[in-house]
């Protein structure tokens, strides 16, 4: 019986969690990697997003092949790491609603871009090596036009603490879908993981 490739993500995002069980995926393994994530000096903001989430899966990978006890026979490491920008300016993950405040005043009445990168990679486990079968990296940009906001909508959003967390400082999922006025692109590439591209790169791995 062939051994079943089980799924690795390398994120704690309650939201990653929530898309993968929405197209039916149950992480067998949830590993935070701990990274330094500020930008580098006139790094882009797509360049940053492919950046980190190369980073991720590789230290992800360089953790669990190093166990010996808990590494799989065989998985699929899925990282993602978003980032939010205008123009060239990147916005920054808000940690608090000074932060989230200062990214809606930036973004009312203006497109932005986000962009989700994705790195994936297939490992097996044959005897004492841990060998990678594959590695795919994208990055799938969306294009968000926010509405001219009010001094008592970005209060309101504020009172809901919605944004903290958040790449740019909101979370489209919620109350943010207000101030939405056009988007093109993927919607769950904004939300932190392009579902589409995600999944054609597993079934092109056959995890899927």
């Amino acid at each position: 019986m062939p051994t079943k490739t089980q799924i690795i993500l390398a994120s704690s995002s309650k939201t990653r969690i929530k898309l993968l069980h929405s197209i039916c995926i149950e992480p067998n393994m949830i590993i935070a990697p701990e990274l330094n994530e500020t930008p580098m000096k006139h790094e882009q903001a797509h360049h940053l997003a492919t950046r980190l989430a190369y980073a991720k899966s590789n230290k992800v990978f360089v953790q669990i092949s190093t166990d010996s006890i808990n590494c799989p026979e065989q998985a699929v490491i899925i990282a993602a790491d978003t980032v939010a920008c205008v123009g060239r300016k990147i916005l920054p993950k808000a940690m608090n609603n000074s932060d989230v405040q200062n990214c809606l005043q930036l973004l009312s009445g203006k497109r932005h871009q986000v962009y989700t990168s994705l790195s994936v990679l297939k490992f097996v486990k044959c005897q004492d090596k841990v060998l990678i079968l594959q590695k795919s990296h994208k990055t799938v940009k969306t294009i968000v036009k926010f509405k001219t906001l009010s001094k008592q909508e970005i209060e309101r959003y504020l009172l809901l603490e919605q944004g903290i967390g958040k790449a740019g400082g909101y979370g489209i999922d919620g109350f943010a879908q207000s101030f939405v006025e056009f988007i093109s692109g993927s919607f769950s590439n904004v939300l932190g993981l392009p579902l589409c591209s995600l999944t054609n790169i597993l079934l092109s791995y056959g995890a899927y």
